[in-house]
């Protein structure tokens, strides 16, 4: 499934980086929730990624106990197909559908053509509820070494290998958005899956064990809210002689009422690198946005070299024509790292669909397939939805206009890490952190000549300059090899600008993929399971790999 011709999957050419001509980055991810449940049983199990209906089948006819079926509400229509396969197929198999999509399960319960076509619904933590079907131990410990997600230039480099790893800490949120499915699939509550010392464990199993490792992903809908859980994760980087702070980073979600928590040593101490902030409207009633300040907390996160992701929602109907304008000026000034940008998505059963459905602004005739970030889920009240879709897409090309490129965000933000590193007073930060921070800065600065060249304003032209001759102040003047480095990579930039005069954009689709995960006593080896990789050549193989 592809939306406006992009993997909804590929959250970096989807929406991360969306309409930054040459800059756009191309994400190489996997479907991490299936793989921690596979990891943490004691029998074995098969993770398929991406298959197409044949390739499901081929499997299917195998002969399984149990077919599990992860999903989104966009993906019911699949669902339907792949479950009345393997009730074809394989009717002895036990079918478990699961995943974000199950608080839509009472609606499909009303439908005569769903019955039957399932055996049981994970609707809570996957781990814990297969454990309990499969009768293991539920306290058994908690593995997580998946498969690692990168991202790239796809001009630069074709073949993205996998450079961060996942971790899960918990699932839920405790604000109870009315727009929310994260939250309402916990039912308001916050479960923990793994402790700050699991995590962590985690985390030095990534460096240990994986080539290429540089982040970690921490999934928790507001992780530093947890302050004790964040404490202890930084408290056991810092004490790690072998990496430490010079390696370990991750990245996190978190709340602007969440970062007042911190003084802004500790969040650098504590081996935060960035942080995914919603950003609610100016004119949002929720209550989490009282006391908060967007602006200046962006500001301060930008200071010290932690990176940014800016969520925002367009459509709400406190938005208007009249005040709309100044609602996007306010974002775009945020000047965050990375930015997601989507219409409000209205889904089933949750409390603003209840509302909406009895006002008669949920339309009778919406597809599965539409509940994603920029489909039609309900009637806004001042736009039409094309309108929102304009909104959107121009303020898409308003932020590449004024702020530039992500990647060289990035390495801004990083300069400023190591100013503000190389000026503290705490050694960990004066010598190891600083140390990180300079790393990144020399691995991005080579991009910096494409940037300018291609550059898409005269106002992001300053900025970069700006930003050179600060590099150059703290650094010195470029090396012989850096300058090679930076011509190589303007030199095919410049091929991939002529080649895109010629021809479009190629997308990126993920390959499908085959994953074994052996009987816990039989997983040897630094990773957990073994890959196959049916439909590529061998070359390509051995890339991903």
């Amino acid at each position: 499934m592809t939306i406006d011709g992009f993997a909804p999957s590929d959250q970096m050419a989807f929406r991360l980086t969306r309409d930054q001509g040459l800059f756009v980055m191309y994400e190489h991810t996997h479907l991490s929730a299936l793989h921690f449940i596979a990891q943490n049983l004691s029998q074995g199990s098969i993770v398929l990624e991406y298959p197409t209906l044949e390739q499901f089948e081929a499997e299917v006819k195998k002969g399984y106990e149990y077919v599990g079926i992860s999903f989104k509400i966009c993906n019911i229509e699949q669902l339907y197909d792949m479950c009345d396969l393997v009730r074809r197929i394989s009717p002895s198999s036990k079918i478990i559908i699961g995943g974000y999509g199950t608080i839509c399960t009472s609606i499909l319960q009303e439908d005569p053509a769903w019955t039957d076509k399932y055996d049981f619904v994970c609707d809570l933590e996957g781990v814990s509820y297969m454990r309990r079907l499969l009768g293991e131990p539920e306290t058994s410990e908690m593995r997580c070494q998946l498969p690692k997600i990168g991202s790239t230039l796809s001009w630069l480099n074709p073949q993205s290998i996998g450079t961060i790893g996942i971790v899960l800490s918990g699932l839920g949120c405790t604000f109870k958005c009315p727009f929310c499915n994260t939250s309402a699939y916990t039912k308001g509550k916050y479960i923990e899956v793994m402790t700050a010392r699991q995590i962590y464990q985690a985390m030095r199993g990534y460096w240990e064990n994986t080539a290429f490792t540089n982040s970690i992903t921490i999934y928790d809908e507001n992780f530093i809210d947890h302050r004790d859980k964040v404490s202890e994760l930084g408290k056991l980087i810092q004490e790690d002689k072998k990496y430490g702070l010079k390696k370990y980073n991750y990245f996190a979600f978190g709340s602007l009422s969440a970062l007042t928590k911190y003084e802004p040593e500790e969040l650098l101490l504590n081996g935060i690198d960035t942080l995914w902030v919603g950003v609610e409207s100016k004119y949002s009633p929720l209550p989490k946005t009282k006391g908060t300040t967007a602006k200046d907390q962006f500001d301060l996160l930008h200071s010290i070299g932690i990176k940014t992701v800016g969520s925002w929602i367009i459509g709400e109907d406190f938005q208007t024509p009249e005040n709309i304008e100044d609602d996007m000026a306010l974002f775009i000034m945020l000047d965050s790292t990375f930015q997601q940008l989507s219409i409000l998505t209205v889904s089933p059963t949750l409390g603003l669909w209840k509302s909406l459905n009895h006002k008669g602004r949920i339309p009778h005739d919406i597809q599965w397939r539409d509940y994603h970030l920029y489909g039609k889920t309900y009637v806004p009240k001042n736009f039409t939805h094309q309108e929102l879709l304009d909104q959107l897409h121009l303020m898409y090309q308003r932020i590449y206009q004024q702020n530039g490129p992500a990647m060289m965000k990035v390495l801004e933000v990083n300069l400023n890490g190591y100013k503000t590193c190389i000026q503290s007073k705490h050694p960990l930060l004066a010598k190891e952190k600083s140390q990180f921070f300079k790393d990144r800065c020399n691995s991005y600065h080579p991009l910096l000549k494409t940037a300018l060249t291609f550059s898409p304003s005269e106002k992001v032209t300053t900025r970069l300059k700006t930003l050179d001759k600060q590099y150059k102040e703290i650094f010195g003047a470029k090396t012989e090899f850096q300058i090679k480095i930076e011509d190589q990579i303007l030199n095919r930039a410049e091929k991939e600008m002529k080649r895109r005069d010629k021809e479009p954009i190629k997308q990126n689709l993920e390959p499908f993929r085959r994953y074994t995960y052996p009987i816990l006593d039989q997983r040897t080896g630094r990773r957990p399971f073994e890959v196959e990789y049916p439909d590529m050549s061998l070359k390509s193989r051995q890339k991903r790999k």
